[in-house]
């Protein structure tokens, strides 16, 4: 099996909802998911954990034939830049790179051919 890969730019506020099957199956048009994430969250308020937890419940209800995951990141609208944005991702891109690093030896490396 190859996995297969695809990118999105997303246009405007919402959720981004990553799934498995557990939950596409009975609910695989994008209009109605779109429908479905739109009503639970009407009920479900008290953030991405909470909306999850409940879309787990409404594919449970439908059948709930295979293991169910949903994973969930609010997509706000897009901000103009100032210099603190500027500075976070400046900060942000530092500590990649640091984290990218080649780790260094901390400790004494006994010379080949010592017992």
């Amino acid at each position: 099996m190859r996995p297969t890969l695809a990118g999105v730019v997303a246009t405007g506020a919402g959720w981004l909802l990553v799934c498995s099957d557990g939950l596409w199956n009975y609910a695989s048009d994008p209009a109605a998911i779109a429908h479905l994430v739109r009503a639970v969250a009407a009920r479900r308020t008290q953030g991405p954990l909470d909306l999850a937890q409940g879309l787990v419940a409404w594919a449970n209800e439908q059948g709930g034939e295979d293991n169910i995951t949903v994973a969930l990141a609010r997509i706000e609208p897009a901000v103009g830049t100032d210099s603190a944005v500027g500075t976070e991702s400046a900060a942000a891109a530092s500590e990649e790179a640091e984290l990218d690093a080649p780790t260094t030896r901390t400790r004494p490396v006994a010379p080949t051919g010592a017992s």
